[in-house]
């Protein structure tokens, strides 16, 4: 125990005592209560106890948040009027009454006399009286103010005792001018790119996606003009419902952008399912919930191909050239979420090797006929060659006619002119011929 001194009035019948720092015995959230004995003397303790309530300030949320914050029936009323309407600050910790909290944080003690006093908080030196939500937690009404300033935030349980939190940053309002994709299943999940501007990222806060009207998402700040987040996967029935952000979770943007759900796809079949490995092919994909969308794809193994919608339960994929194997199919609506269900597509190597192969062959055929022709060529001229007489000479004399037949004579046999003379040949077939007839000289 820790002791501490004490005074006690003129009518000795009170006494008062200045409470320790708690802090130093490490009072955990799960014992709230202290008990307090008196002694008059510091040896002597009243038999009679008095119980002290400890309770611990965890937190506050937000720590910032837009200078003009949307109201609440903006946001059921989808309008953009631009209306602020005042944010709420909720206080977090234990021992408000008999709630056990999880962690201890500054300490104070109060009599539980005092358990009826309204929480206060004190915005820079505005006091706000707040509202208790339950044992652990309570609310306070949060002050415009200008964006890009800051107010020091300091909270008190029994009226008497603050508690200086942190600053609360008033930040710009976030405006909305488009998303992407701008629809997803209804099962939810889509990571969705919002643009716009004034995005504002604020420590101790957690930025936000609102979609509808009730289902909030975490988001991810980029940057003044981008943030990111995921589909909230609540809604039962397609249409359309508004998207707007929030830089602390709590209070959204008074413009916002549209979001189609669809029903969720699933495919049930392909055809063909193998194709070969020469070429690109269109294969036909069979399913349900299909959707005539500007970014319908599908992805083949971990290739992303177009797609082409033909009708609710039937798309066609174009699959490029791809080398033998297993691959799985799965489409995509909007270019971001594929099916969970995956078909299986064969690709063949056959196709390759039998189209080289008809080259092949029809490269040996040519060159096959083009010889053939060649040959033929080469025994008709051939056959003329030895049908056909030397064109230098004459028809062949009839048998029994005659003929000036053109001889030599030697040289012995040119002594006497115009002598007749008998010139003796031989044929081819050895035989002998005789002919006569008169020599001249030339």
């Amino acid at each position: 125990g820790v002791s501490v001194s004490a005074t006690v009035d003129s009518t000795n019948s009170l006494v008062t005592c200045v409470t320790p720092d708690l802090s130093s015995l490490n009072i955990s959230s799960e014992q709230r209560s202290l008990k307090v004995l008196v002694s008059l003397n510091g040896e002597a303790y009243a038999s009679s106890e008095l119980e002290y309530t400890v309770y611990g300030i965890e937190g506050m949320y937000p720590t910032g948040g837009p200078a003009c914050p949307i109201c609440a029936s903006a946001l059921t009323d989808q309008s953009s009027d631009g209306t602020c309407c005042q944010s709420t600050l909720t206080v977090k910790g234990y021992g408000f009454s008999s709630t056990t909290s999880s962690s201890t944080s500054a300490l104070l003690v109060r009599s539980m006399e005092t358990s009826s006093h309204s929480p206060i908080c004190v915005f820079g030196s505005e006091n706000v009286t707040g509202t208790w939500v339950d044992d652990s937690s309570f609310t306070c009404a949060i002050p415009f103010g200008a964006a890009g300033s800051s107010v020091n935030v300091s909270v008190s349980v029994n009226g008497a005792d603050y508690i200086y939190l942190y600053e609360y940053t008033y930040t710009e309002v976030e405006n909305i001018t488009s998303c992407y994709p701008t629809y997803g299943p209804l099962s939810g999940g889509s990571a969705v790119t919002i643009y716009g501007s004034g995005f504002t990222s604020i420590d101790g806060s957690s930025p936000a996606c609102l979609f509808g009207t009730s289902n909030v998402t975490t988001a991810t700040y980029v940057n003044s003009t981008t943030v990111i987040c995921d589909s909230s996967p609540s809604y039962s029935s397609a249409g359309n419902v508004s998207v707007r952000t929030s830089p602390n979770g709590v209070d959204f943007s008074h413009t916002y952008t549209s979001f189609y759900y669809y029903a969720t796809p699933t495919i049930t079949s392909i055809n063909p399912t193998k194709i070969s490995s020469d070429s690109a092919q269109t294969v036909t994909v069979t399913g349900t919930n299909f959707f005539d969308s500007d970014v319908v794809t599908c992805v083949v193994g971990t290739t992303t191909v177009t797609a082409t919608y033909v009708s609710t339960t039937q798309l066609k994929c174009a699959v490029p050239q791809l080398d033998e194997g297993s691959y799985t199919l799965q489409v995509s609506l909007n270019g971001e979420d594929y099916t969970t269900q995956s078909i299986t597509l064969t690709v063949e190597g056959t196709g390759r090797f039998l189209s080289l192969l008809i080259i092949f062959v029809s490269f040996v055929v040519i060159l096959l006929i083009l010889c053939i022709v060649g040959i033929v060529i080469c025994v008709k001229c051939r056959n003329r060659a030895e049908s056909d007489p030397d064109p230098e000479s004459s028809t062949p004399p009839p048998p029994n006619s005659s003929r000036p037949i053109l001889g030599l004579i030697d040289s012995q046999q040119r002594s006497t002119a115009n002598r007749p003379f008998d010139l003796k040949l031989t044929t081819s077939q050895d035989k002998p011929l005789l002919l006569r007839g008169e020599r001249s000289y030339v």
